[in-house]
């Protein structure tokens, strides 16, 4: 326990236990790959493709070639076979590597055939392992070849047993024959020579393949022993002197043989070096009263003996609390003699003369840097001893001061017996706001609340506010902006608090030193929001909102029922639009803002599309148009064409009188065809009934879901309802119907209808308004 052994003279095997062989590749597992030597061998003509004959040697060469009892040919086989009746029969050609005579040799030697194998790499053998089909038991001895002794040495030793060969026969068994107790070598091999005693075991004995385990790193506390005699090295540890030992037994290899522990004592004598001293050491006195001397030794130790005597050489002694002179608090003597100057030689001596005393009431440490030098002048390095005093001790919640306890002020606390000086002052974050404590309080989270070190109170900070000297964190929808502030003021509606600033207005009022406003696409309508609602589908609304009022693309805000409305195909609505601002694509028309009838201009290129009418100037008609769907000119223009050309004044006195002939015209063929005044009332009465079954059926707001395609298909079933009505009059009015009175009927309500438009500037295309109230019906 205070050495090292070593099993070579330079010092580069050291013994060691336990023993951990095994690395990553490791045990290494090979099969023979070549055999040198051999006893005797069966021979027959090689077959089946073999390069050499069944049952030659180099059969055992490579790995398991069967694996059933019986005999195989792929497997060396002896020239001779032991029978049942003891006769010993030999082979028919007698193969050899020499004059060999089994029963000799098994008298001579103790075996009767053998087998030299090698394997590729050297290793510390650990196991073994022969298969064998039939003949097993014969195995009596297994060596290894040793390149140090430049012979064999025995791993394995043991009797033949028929027993076993009898038993693996009539189980039907093959033998992987593992030698056991096996001498696991010291040294590396790659040679291993196989001995059988064939005449005891009475059957061929055949061998399969032999396989070597072993480690490339020798166990380092299994030592080979030769003659008896084995050598080890033993090295002290660094200035040891004294009884050092170790254990051993010996054992034979491959066998369970041992001979008992035995224990190798080794003095180690001392040899003449330095002194030790520690590079720190602290020395406590149990008192120190002012004026009193107290021993002090300062720890010293040699290797060379405990009783050779040391000269102590002072080389400087400080206050170690404050760094003040020694002077000032201490005194150091050697005995009686106070020591004043440095460096200070003691005399010498075995032990120590100095001596510590106490000049004042001031606490501290004295630290003393020193060295030891021996009878032969070998010196120390130099080492510090830290001598402090007990006081008075002090109890939780107060320090000594250097004459009395004294209560921790507040800011300050005590958690241990005998704090010295001053008290522990409370970290930042907490605070004590009375003296005497063991502890301070927490200001709590660090969001709401800080302290500097010291602290009697604690600040709370903006986001929270004071209430019984605790820091209190604002409520949801509150804030405040100020520290140590006495309440939380409420955010405005459309405002909200939150302790992440950039989520989107969902979340716990954390800290708020300010209010945020609600993000777009939501709103808060309370003053104490710590979260903004979501608005509802279809609705979205700028940031700081108190509700959602605008409808989101392609939505349009009904002030009826404050819903959104699908915009209808030819209207474009961007985010915010109201039925005001429908922005109408270009070739359709209404008539005024607030109408929900949006018509197709004839044609489209007069209209121009956009958002509402301003004033008597319709903004969707293109320029000099006006009137319903675009189709009048304004005041001083007539229609020339395409165009609207601007009028002279006498042009337009001659428009209008030749518009009044036109139309006098109109209303005298009427009377010629109709046969009678009473038909042009009925004939109204007609077209106003069929007209007001139609609103009948499609009462109600168009659906937004209604394209232009479908619109017209219904325009063009109510002029088909309208003619047919107006051909029944006409047949009820004419004692001889005409058979061209619907062509007739046709051509007379286009040219009203144009009349109207030239002297009114309106059609009606609007399936709610009531021709009852229209002159031009």
């Amino acid at each position: 326990s205070h050495g090292t052994l070593y099993a070579d003279a330079g010092l580069t095997e050291k013994i060691t236990t336990p023993f951990t062989p095994w690395t990553v590749n490791e045990p290494i597992d090979q099969y023979a790959v070549d055999v040198i030597d051999v006893s005797t061998f069966w021979v027959s003509p090689p077959n089946d493709g073999y390069d050499y004959p069944y049952w030659h040697p180099f059969m055992v060469i490579g790995e398991q070639s069967v694996d059933v009892y019986g005999d195989s040919r792929l497997a060396w086989s002896p020239l001779n076979r032991a029978a049942p009746d003891g006769i010993y029969q030999d082979g028919d050609d007698l193969i050899s590597f020499g004059p060999w005579n089994p029963r000799e040799n098994l008298e001579k030697y103790g075996y009767s055939e053998f087998i030299e194998v090698v394997f590729e790499t050297p290793v510390y053998v650990q196991e073994i392992i022969i298969g064998m089909p039939r003949g097993m038991g014969a195995v009596v001895t297994v060596k290894a070849w040793d390149n140090t002794t430049t012979g064999y040495q025995t791993l394995f030793s043991d009797e033949a047993d028929a027993d076993y060969e009898r038993y693996m026969q009539l189980t039907n068994q093959y033998s992987y024959f593992a030698p056991y107790p096996l001498c696991e070598t010291a040294f590396l091999t790659n040679r291993i020579r196989i001995e059988m005693d064939t005449l005891t075991v009475s059957d061929w004995n055949e061998i399969d393949y032999v396989m070597l385990r072993g480690s490339l790193k020798k166990q380092s506390s299994r030592l080979q022993c030769f003659d008896g005699i084995v050598d080890l090295w033993y090295v002290p540890d660094p200035n040891y002197f004294g009884i050092d030992s170790f254990e051993y037994k010996a054992c034979d290899c491959g066998s369970d043989s041992c001979s008992d522990e035995t224990t190798i004592k080794i003095d180690v004598a001392p040899v003449q070096d330095a002194p030790i001293v520690s590079e720190l050491s602290n020395i406590e006195l149990s008192a120190c009263v002012v004026g009193e001397k107290y021993d002090l030794e300062l720890p010293a130790s040699d290797a060379d003996s405990k009783l050779e005597p040391f000269i102590y050489v002072l080389e400087g002694i400080v206050n170690a609390s404050s760094d003040t002179a020694i002077s000032q608090d201490f005194a150091i003597y050697d005995g009686d003699i106070p020591i004043t100057s440095f460096p200070y030689r003691t005399q010498a001596t075995i032990n120590s003369t100095l001596k510590f005393g106490r000049l004042s009431t001031t606490m501290g440490k004295a630290a003393i840097a020193y060295y030891v030098e021996d009878s032969t002048g070998l010196r120390s390095t130099t080492g510090t001893a830290i001598v402090k005093c007990h006081e008075e001790t002090c109890g939780i919640g107060s320090y000594f001061d250097g004459t009395k306890c004294t209560s921790c002020p507040p800011g300050s606390y005590s958690d241990i017996i005998g704090m010295r000086f001053t008290c522990k002052l409370c970290e930042p974050g907490t605070y004590q706001s009375e003296s005497g404590l063991n502890s301070c309080l927490s200001c709590g989270s660090t969001e709401i609340a800080t302290s500097e070190e010291g602290a009697t109170e604690c600040t709370c900070l903006e986001g929270s506010y004071l209430e019984d000297s605790v820091c209190q964190i604002c409520g949801p929808g509150t804030y405040s902006d100020t520290i140590n502030a006495e309440s939380c003021q409420k955010c405005p509606p459309g405002w909200y608090t939150s302790n992440d600033h950039e989520n989107d207005g969902s979340g716990v009022s954390f800290a708020a030193s300010t209010c945020l406003p609600c993000p777009a696409d939501s709103y808060s309508n309370d003053t104490t929001s710590a979260l903004c609602m979501p608005c509802p589908d279809r609705l979205t609304s700028d940031e700081g909102s108190t509700s959602c009022d605008k409808c989101v693309e392609l939505y349009y805000y009904d002030d009826r029922d404050g819903s959104c409305q699908q915009c209808k195909d030819v209207v474009t609505c961007n985010t915010g639009t109201t039925l005001a601002t429908w922005d109408l694509r270009s070739g359709y028309w209404r008539e005024n803002p607030s109408s929900r009838d949006v018509f197709e201009c004839p044609p489209v290129s007069r209209c121009g599309g956009g958002v509402g009418l301003t004033g008597e100037n319709d903004a969707i008609c293109e320029s000099n148009f006006g009137g319903r769907l675009c189709a009048q000119c304004q005041s001083g223009y007539y229609l020339s064409g395409d165009n609207c050309s601007e009028c002279k004044q006498s042009y337009v006195t001659l428009v209008r009188i030749m518009l009044a002939l036109l139309l006098l015209l109109i209303c005298a063929l009427f009377l010629f065809l109709s046969g009678t005044p009473a038909f042009i009332i009925e004939l109204y009465e007609a077209q106003r009934q069929a007209r007001l079954r139609r609103v009948s059926k499609t009462s109600g707001p168009n659906s937004d879901g209604h394209n232009m395609q479908h619109r017209d298909s219904q325009k063009q079933a109510r002029r088909r309802s309208s003619f047919q009505a107006a051909l029944e009059l006409v047949g009820q009015h004419s004692e001889e119907p005409d058979p061209n009175a619907g062509k007739k009927l046709r051509r007379l309500s286009r040219s009203l209808s144009d009349a109207r438009v030239a002297w009114w500037g309106k059609v009606d295309h609007d399936d709610d308004d009531d021709d009852e109230d229209d002159p031009a019906a």
